[in-house]
């Protein structure tokens, strides 16, 4: 049987908290075009089925293909959506940023603000 605490951390892993604060999401809004324009961004196909079931929900739609969620929003706003509820159904291809161009972000802004 599992253990229920090690259970329950592995529902509530939201990711690094970094990623849910107005200060870094800022940063990432700021490099959201660098961030489409590398060729290292990856595809995430959408099946037309599974599009159709999650319209108006992005937030199930990343669950639904194991991301992580603290990548929701970041792969929200690469694609030009604002909100969760703007997804539809005809969008069955969707852009993933790439991991190392947003760890250096992170890095670095991690370190600028323990400069400041």
């Amino acid at each position: 049987m599992a253990n229920v605490s090690s259970l329950s951390g592995a529902l509530n892993d939201d990711g690094p908290a970094l990623f849910y604060r107005a200060d870094f999401r800022n940063v990432l809004e700021y490099h959201m075009e660098f961030l489409r324009s590398r060729g290292n961004a990856y595809p995430i196909t959408v099946e037309p089925h599974i599009a159709y079931k999650y319209e108006y929900d992005f937030t199930g739609l990343m669950l639904h293909y194991n991301i992580p969620r603290h990548l929701h929003w970041v792969i929200m706003r690469l694609n030009g959506f604002t909100s969760p509820l703007e997804y539809r159904a005809d969008v069955l291809l969707l852009l993933g940023p790439d991991p190392k161009l947003l760890d250096q972000l992170m890095n670095t802004h991690s370190t600028v603000q323990s400069i400041s």
